[in-house]
């Protein structure tokens, strides 16, 4: 089976080629951007996680002595 193309039909296959190309590279800028703003919110709850930790570390009490933990040793939290 032999199947023959003319040059219009290539020049259109082109174009969609060439539209597709463009909206797939505007989707991937569009997701690289969400993905960033997502990677910033993570990181900023992190951050708010360890200084809570942090907060709480110093705070800390030893249940035997009724003292507050050093703050030597409340910095391995």
């Amino acid at each position: 089976m032999l199947v023959t193309c003319s040059t219009a039909n290539l020049d259109g296959l082109h174009q969609q080629h060439v539209a597709k190309n463009a909206e797939y590279r505007e989707q991937i800028a569009e997701l690289t951007a969400v993905c960033a703003a997502k990677k910033d919110e993570v990181e900023s709850e992190r951050q708010h996680l360890i200084d809570y930790k942090k907060h709480v570390a110093l705070a800390a009490v030893n249940s035997r002595s009724g003292k507050p933990i050093p703050p030597q040793a409340s910095a391995l939290y």
